[in-house]
């Protein structure tokens, strides 16, 4: 299976965003989901491992807001679209507690961004225009509460990648509310 662990965003709102792209400047691919990826693993022969593995991790829930717009690797080479996030670095944290737990069989040397993909770019035909275009789209500095991470199954489809939930991971507080205790 090819999985990959995130947080998921179900808002509108990200399909406002997408419609604030100009389509003439390039050709795009735009996701239905939306989601900060935590790690990807790639192809995973044992599943069950991941899934005990990350029932290690623990997290209290937090919050985060949108930020602005940016491009990956840059504006100057414009692959992929997406808007930021600001938190207090809980993000971050539960990511490394991820990577820790899983560096011995899935490495990663990649720095993390957290970031939600808007679009991806196919080919540019307007480069300029298309720089243009992410510098205005508005970002409304929402907040999202985060209560969970998710791992995911990403089976590629000519339409492009759809995502299949193998399993939650609540985070702890808001697991025990949830079975009627007190976390201390």
């Amino acid at each position: 299976m090819r999985l990959f662990l995130a947080i998921l965003f179900e808002d509108p709102y990200f399909i406002s965003l997408q419609q604030q792209i100009d389509r003439k400047s390039a050709v795009f691919t735009f996701p239905h989901s939306f989601h900060i990826t935590l790690k990807f693993l790639g192809d995973v022969d044992d599943v069950d491992d991941v899934k005990e593995q990350m029932k290690r991790i623990s997290f209290s829930p937090f919050s985060v807001s949108l930020s602005e717009i940016g491009a990956f690797p840059s504006l100057q080479r414009v692959n992929v679209i997406w808007v930021g996030i600001n938190d207090q670095g809980e993000t971050s944290a539960l990511q490394k507690k991820i990577d820790d737990l899983l560096k011995d069989k899935f490495p990663d040397n990649h720095p993390f961004h957290p970031h939600i993909t808007l679009a991806r770019v196919k080919f540019v035909k307007e480069k300029e225009k298309l720089q243009q275009n992410i510098k205005t789209i508005s970002v409304e500095k929402k907040r999202f509460d985060v209560h969970e991470f998710i791992l995911f199954e990403s089976i590629l489809t000519p339409q492009g990648p759809v995502y299949t939930v193998v399993e939650r991971y609540p985070a702890r507080s808001f697991l025990n509310r949830r079975c009627g205790s007190l976390l201390l």
